[in-house]
């Protein structure tokens, strides 16, 4: 079916749809209301329609967001193509060639691989794709085959800006497969005129300059804990590896989890091991050996919570120097909620000063970790809160993790109320202190005052 037949497409997103049929995966969008939904909504049905005996996923991460969204401009073009149904259900249309669309399928980050096992599909279609891990996409890639003949199969997807996975597959790397078409609030005629000014008014300046003006460059969001520049330009700085070396575990807590080994050197930080899944004990002991090569001064942190004590004990055992860490346990420093939170403040101020390696997934996971106020203390976001956007952040707390030695001495030094009563000054004037003691300018404190 042609696509003239379902909806009367704008400049941009006739575009798009030629796009489609030459590039595997097609991204549409860039901004809000430049019509991606109805593109990704048409494709769909020009799919199904087209090709006798395919099936096609319709989706969004979450349900209810595609119920109030994605559905109801579905609803809308399936009007225009009622004489091809055969069958409509809440769950899925039937059409008269025997294809199937797949409609609503929450795909949360847990339970994705059980539902998408054995489900073989000649297209899927991703509302708001940048919601999704990149795990689940490229499940969703691998779901792709169809035992019909001459069917093609794609993967078509829309999007706001967002630093992550998708910038880099579509507008930083892409292959012969990827192809992203941009459009603007500007390029949807049946938009009034004063949207533009409405959202002007109601945005902050970087959601107006992602939302309205389509730009991949902004801040992930105003809670964020670093800004997605500070974060790749450290992934870009060249530094020189010296001084002692320290390292981080954060062994997996559960089977879909990773255990991640990290190390600093001076400046320098680099993940020297990841596996996936639970490992046994000495496995993970024997991993830390080589990456030491078994020197007994070196500094080892590990997180305790899970498998995390049998590690320190397997440690301890050959007589290595190992920091414990419980991350749910009480801050060092009382302004902050906990001691995960307190190490991810440091690497937040250290940020401007190190070089990250270039780990798409340690940058995807830095980039979305939020800072919160909790019970009037800092904090940042929880692991099981990460869990439910699709996020996991085995890489960013392995990292951030090595910074908790340095703040066990740092505080001990610059905060003594806690332990002799003998500093009067203010909470504000002990970190003040502190981060001038850090290199930290005044206007990087000043910056940290207005956001904490």
């Amino acid at each position: 079916m042609k696509i003239e037949s379902i909806y009367s497409a704008q400049p941009k997103q006739s575009e798009a749809h030629c796009a489609a049929l030459k590039y595997r995966h097609t991204l549409f969008g860039g901004s809000a209301g430049c019509g991606k939904s109805w593109w990704l909504c048409a494709e769909a049905i020009r799919h199904a329609t087209e090709y006798k005996g395919a099936r096609v996923l319709l989706t969004r991460m979450q349900l209810g967001s595609f119920d109030r969204t994605t559905r109801v401009t579905m609803d809308a073009l399936l009007a225009n193509v009622r004489y091809h149904i055969r069958k409509y259900s809440k769950g899925e249309i039937r059409f008269k060639n025997d294809s199937i669309i797949i409609m609503g399928m929450a795909l949360d980050a847990n339970r994705a691989v059980q539902k998408l096992s054995g489900l073989e599909i000649s297209g899927f279609f991703c509302d708001q794709i940048e919601e999704f891990p990149e795990s689940i996409f490229r499940l969703l890639q691998s779901r792709l085959r169809s035992s019909v003949p001459g069917i093609w199969l794609q993967g078509c997807a829309t999007a706001n800006p967002h630093p992550g996975w998708v910038k880099e597959l579509w507008l930083r790397r892409p292959t012969k497969d990827f192809h992203f078409t941009q459009a603007l609030p500007g390029d949807n005629k049946f938009l009034g005129e004063d949207y533009l000014f409405q959202l002007k008014e109601a945005l902050p300046s970087y959601m107006y300059e992602a939302l309205a003006l389509g730009s991949w460059d902004y801040i992930t969001a105003q809670d964020a804990l670093m800004s997605a520049e500070a974060i790749e330009a450290a992934m870009s700085r060249k530094l020189t590896a010296d001084g002692p070396l320290k390292v981080s575990v954060d062994p997996a807590f559960s089977g879909d989890c990773a255990t991640v080994i990290a190390t600093k050197r001076g400046p320098v930080i680099e993940i020297a091991d990841v596996f996936s899944g639970r490992d046994d004990t000495p496995s993970i002991v024997e991993r830390i050996g080589r990456i030491t090569n078994n020197d007994p001064s070196i500094v080892i942190c590990v997180d305790t919570i899970g498998a995390g004590l049998a590690v320190v004990n397997g440690c301890q055992a050959k007589g290595w120097r190992v920091f414990p860490v419980n991350s749910q346990s009480r801050a060092l420093n009382p302004r902050f909620n906990g001691r995960r939170s307190e190490n991810y403040f440091l690497l937040s101020q250290a940020i401007g000063r190190i070089s990250l390696p270039n780990d798409k997934r340690l940058r995807d996971e830095l980039m979305a970790m939020r800072a919160l106020v909790i019970r009037g203390r800092t904090a940042v976001e929880g692991k099981e809160d990460l869990r439910k956007r699709g996020i996991s952040c085995d890489r960013a707390d392995a990292v951030a993790q090595l910074f908790h030695e340095e703040a066990a001495m740092q505080w001990q030094y610059v905060n003594p109320v806690n332990r002799d009563k003998t500093d009067r000054r203010s909470n504000n004037e002990i970190m003040d202190a502190f981060m001038r003691e850090q290199g930290c300018t005044p206007a990087n404190i000043e910056n940290f005052r207005r956001r904490f």
